[in-house]
């Protein structure tokens, strides 16, 4: 078996000895910070029994999804062996070391100071974590290159939607011919509404950014979804609980790893802007209702995916109503705020019909028939729907992060009947996801949106006397994404 890999090796059509080079001087320093790492593990972290076992368990999962990657990417080329696990390519490369300590000494200034950080006030707490995401994101991004490595998904333009930025020439014009400039469009943004597009043009005229600015500036508005978070998170844990949910939030794998390098990031704060504004507004304020309207019609600008959220606002609506079955008055001053979600939701798009004559309808099934050309059904036989459903649920289980997948499926069935309305309801949507068939990997990126559903949780990590777990559960996490960006390029 050996010599078979090493003389495929040596015909592979992407191996050069340049490349064999670097890949073997990366593999020792991957190896090195590896040793590092269990030293810092074993010194901190290894008298507390639960802690030991999850090191053991999660980088003996790890080192297998590796091995595995290893093996298929060097027997086997082409899309499907990629998506294997997770969409990536092995191929070791760690030139960054100033952006590997960067990360590294952001996370471990965060990990000393967490306590102290968490009794801030609000503004200030939220300042650090987003401080603290937006440095951590941006420095894993260039571990394997540098700023090139940060820059290098949004430089591929035929694929992305910065390729769509010289087709702008006024945002009125662009959404008038949106549809029609469909053969000329980014292959990723075809099946897309154009706010991406329109934000990546905005950016670009504003603050004159190249590829790596766009890419910096992507990164920083997503680090924005901590505001609406912690206020929705409020309504349904503790004030430490809360905290603490985010604190796991900014070192996710998905969220680190595909904010600096995609638009999902986006999307996501345009969608849980639109829960939270949407939730808080229908109980307590009418502007804020409006306002949530807004923030979900910008998310359907952004990204048709936010249609199959659509069960989860019905099931809000309903939740949200539920407590006031007896209180008439309070329930009318509901409904009416909800109309007024909706309305908003509405004008938002009939102003923009009005000024430019784009469609979002039209749009819609433009895509869809895009879509439908461009992508082959997983329906078109039982096992390409079982071989995607498999793939999606193994990515995203994966970036979600091991150490938190783990803890989830050790405390199933008392985690689910014990959790609150938006967990349980996150269980439905990633059901409802891996049930339609419309996805065929790379989840890790496309469900982003989706991930906080998946935090706002009570569970034994948020208990004061497993603070010392919290911290083992962040250091696996760390370690997780460091060795994931630079054994595999991610194309993300």
């Amino acid at each position: 078996m050996i010599a078979k890999i090493a003389q495929l090796l040596s015909y592979h059509p992407y191996v050069t000895t340049a490349k064999i080079s670097v890949a073997l001087n990366s593999a020792a320093a991957i190896l090195l910070f590896a040793c590092l790492f269990f030293y810092f593990y074993r010194k901190y972290f290894w008298k507390n029994q639960a802690a030991r076992e999850l090191f053991w368990l999660v980088n003996i999962i790890f080192a297998f999804i590796i091995f595995v990657k290893f093996i298929i990417g060097v027997l086997y080329q082409g899309y499907i062996p990629e998506l294997t696990f997770f969409f990536a390519i092995p191929s070791p490369k760690l030139l960054g070391f100033g952006w590997l300590l960067t990360a590294t000494g952001v996370f471990l200034f965060f990990l000393y100071f967490r306590k102290k950080i968490e009794s801030l006030s609000t503004s200030k707490f939220l300042a650090i974590l987003f401080a603290v995401f937006f440095i951590f994101s941006v420095s894993v991004a260039g571990i394997r290159e540098g700023a090139v490595s940060i820059a290098d998904p949004f430089t591929r333009v035929y694929w992305e939607y910065t390729g769509n930025i010289p087709l702008i020439s006024s945002a009125k014009n662009f959404l008038h011919d949106y549809i029609t400039l469909e053969p000329r469009l980014a292959r990723h943004s075809i099946t897309h509404p154009p706010g991406y597009s329109l934000l990546l043009y905005f950016f670009h005229k504003l603050f004159a950014a190249d590829f790596l600015g766009l890419s910096l500036l992507a990164v920083f508005i997503s680090g924005f979804v901590l505001w609406p978070l912690l206020f929705l998170c409020r309504c349904f844990l503790t004030e430490t609980e809360a905290r603490r949910a985010l604190e796991i939030l900014i070192f996710i794998p998905s969220l680190v790893m595909m904010t600096a390098t995609s638009m999902e990031g986006f999307f996501m704060l345009a969608v849980w802007s639109a829960i939270a504004l949407c939730y808080l507004g229908w109980k307590k304020n009418i502007w804020l209702a409006v306002l949530g309207g807004v923030a979900a019609a910008i998310s359907l600008f952004s990204n048709f995916l936010f249609l199959l959220l659509g069960p989860f606002f019905v099931l809000l609506c309903g939740y949200t109503l539920k407590d006031f079955i007896n209180a008439p008055k309070e329930r009318s001053k509901i409904i009416t705020r909800m109309f007024f979600s909706l309305l908003s939701f509405f004008l938002f798009f009939m102003i923009i019909w009005q000024w430019s004559q784009y469609s979002i309808s039209d749009n819609f099934f433009a895509a869809r028939s895009a879509n439908s050309f461009e992508v082959e059904s997983n329906f078109n036989s039982i096992s390409t729907y079982l071989m995607y459903l498999l793939m999606n649920i193994a990515s995203f289980l994966i970036y979600l992060g091991l150490p938190l997948a783990i803890i989830f499926f050790t405390g199933l069935p008392k985690t689910f009947k014990e959790s609150n309305f938006l967990f349980k309801s996150g269980v439905g949507v990633l059901a409802l996801f891996l049930l339609v068939g419309i996805f065929q990997g790379n989840v890790e990126r496309l469900w982003l949106f989706i991930l906080p559903f998946f935090i706002i949780f009570a569970n034994k990590l948020w208990q004061e006397e497993n603070q010392t777990l919290f911290n083992a559960v962040l250091s696996l996490l760390f370690f997780q994404i460091i060795i994931t960006q630079a054994i595999f390029y991610t194309f993300y």
